[in-house]
């Protein structure tokens, strides 16, 4: 087994919420007279495990306990109140106490308000918080599958958006142990963007304090006008794309990480794949780091190598796709756009560590430059990690479709190429599923702010060694 290498560290765990409206069997009230109800769940924020017998406690602005009921079995509340504002408490055993400030019940289009705690348990040291809400159309219609990213409001904190979630079918998401501090120093101030299909996206700021809880519900706007097309790839056919290493046009298949069976990596709590790989985003095609022959991007595993190793190479690898020409000329402004999905290591997962995912700009006749990196800013701090992943959804979570863009706009005028590029470094820990990137956008729209990390990484660092 190879050292996990434990440099400043930051832990952050996501959740995509699991509807919650059953009504507590151990205190739960009648319906109020007005109809309106907190409900919502306590649920582990790092293992994803409901907390039945969690002491939720409801009081007014003045401190006066409306009610007090304990979560069921599968870890959901149900308190029914008057319009009111409210403060809320979770408390159990072995837990850090999570509150949620005012909380308004009264809106008639949403009788119900939806409250997911997600504490974390006593051996987490560093300071963490969490958000929870709901995604509505302008109707108040809840919208499922929006995705709800969070980031430092400088983004320098955090390499840009850290964390995402799918709202679920009644709209509902939640993100736990957001990281209130980063290698540079206490965060702030967070910025939450949420996004779905043709509705405008909303960007909300917010303060996050330690074992807080941030209800955000979220209204999106229909009609979002898109920059127009200067060049798309859905990877659904031969386009002149280059491709080397492990990075190839994928077709949707029945491939399982031969990683998993052998019992090398594990599958996030939440992730109820089996161990196959993604579907494209859109169509049948995507293009991924990975071999089909072992569902991962492994390349030849060393031999005799330990379960729950997280999959180790006999050497490191690497590879890139580059796309074809693209003009730029006549344009004032311009922007990238992917969908990606991934799973890497988790032990150091790092944007200066392993498993790096880099996006190059080529200028055709000129030099490249890295606009960004989809790895972490950090590390995680859970230790004994080697089996477990980092992926598109966070430390330990199901992988999941994520929206990336990035500001090409001072490269008008020029023709250029896009590069997207994979590198374990070393051979530790590279049995997990690898990089998707589907839907390749670029648009004569810039981004509403520019999502450039204009960073210089330098080398990348040296092999690890037993």
């Amino acid at each position: 087994m190879k050292k996990l290498f434990l440099p400043l560290i930051i832990m952050m765990s996501l959740a995509l919420v699991i509807s919650a409206c059953k009504k507590d069997d151990e205190g739960g009230d009648d319906p109020a007279p007005g109809g309106y109800k907190i409900s919502g769940y306590a649920q582990d924020a790092v293992t994803f495990t409901n907390m039945a017998g969690a002491m939720v406690t409801v009081t007014d602005m003045s401190g006066g306990q409306i009610a007090q009921v304990l979560t069921d079995a599968v870890g959901n509340y149900l308190v029914s109140v008057d319009p009111g504002t409210f403060n809320l408490t979770v408390a159990k055993d072995g837990y850090q106490t999570q509150s949620a400030t005012s909380v308004i019940v009264g809106n008639p289009s949403l009788p119900d308000v939806f409250v997911g705690f997600m504490p974390v348990d006593n051996s987490i040291t560093v300071p963490v918080g969490a958000l929870c809400g709901i995604v509505l159309s302008a109707s108040g219609a809840p919208l499922a599958n929006a995705t709800v990213a969070i980031s430092a409001e400088d983004e320098s904190l955090t390499n840009g958006y850290f964390a995402s979630v799918m709202s679920d079918a009644l709209g509902k998401f939640a993100i736990g142990a957001i990281p209130l501090e980063a290698a540079k120093g206490i965060i702030p101030a967070f910025k939450v963007k949420v996004m779905q299909g043709n509705f405008v996206d909303v960007t909300h700021n917010i303060v996050i304090a330690q074992n807080s809880l941030i209800v955000k519900n979220v209204s999106l706007v229909n009609q979002n006008v898109p920059g127009n097309t200067v060049f798309t790839e859905g990877f659904e056919a031969e386009t002149g794309w280059t491709y080397d290493g492990f990075f190839h046009r994928q077709q949707n298949a029945a491939i399982q990480n031969s990683n998993y069976t052998m019992q090398y990596v594990k599958l996030a709590p939440n992730d109820n794949t089996n161990g196959f790989i993604p579907q494209a985003y859109a169509g049948v095609y995507s293009a991924w780091y990975g071999q089909e022959s072992t569902g991962s991007f492994i390349g030849v595993p060393s031999v005799g190598q330990d379960t729950m190793s997280g999959g180790s190479s006999q050497g490191s690898n690497m590879g890139y796709m580059t796309s074809p020409e693209i003009n730029l000329a006549g344009l004032s402004q311009a922007s990238l756009s992917f969908w990606s999905w991934y799973e890497i290591e988790s032990v150091n997962p790092n944007e200066y560590g392993f498993d790096i995912m880099e996006i190059y700009v080529m200028e055709v006749g000129g030099t490249s430059t890295s606009i960004g990196r989809l790895n972490p800013y950090s590390d995680p701090i859970l230790s004994n990690r080697a089996a477990l992943p980092f992926t598109s959804g966070g430390f330990n979570k199901a992988p999941l479709w994520t929206y990336k863009e990035y500001n090409l706009s001072e490269y008008v005028g020029k023709s250029i190429q896009l590069k997207f590029e994979f590198r374990t470094v070393d051979g530790a820990y590279n049995g997990f599923r690898g990089w998707f990137v589907d839907n390749v956008l670029v648009t004569d729209k810039a981004p509403l702010k520019g999502a450039n990390t204009n960073k210089v990484y330098g080398p990348d660092p040296k092999p690890r060694t037993n």
